[in-house]
């Protein structure tokens, strides 16, 4: 592998594994608390600042859908 495609998996590694963090702490919640932990995940300065505008999208999309999921439970 080149140097690009290394640090691609790297950054996508990174996403992956707050996501599913994220997703594990949402099971017994809502949207609403998963949207919180990806954006909080979004500001681990510790992560690459491409996975952290990634981890900040997919906070914004889980606040999209937060409302409407309130009334489903």
């Amino acid at each position: 592998m080149n140097p690009t495609q290394t640090e691609t998996l790297d950054i996508l590694q990174q996403v992956l594994r707050q996501a599913l963090l994220a997703m594990a702490a949402a099971t017994k919640c809502n949207y609403a608390t998963f949207a919180s932990a990806l954006e909080a995940a979004s500001h681990n300065e510790s992560l690459s600042p491409v996975a952290r505008a990634m981890l900040a999208e997919l906070a914004e999309s889980a606040g999209v859908v937060a409302p409407f999921s309130a009334t489903k439970q």
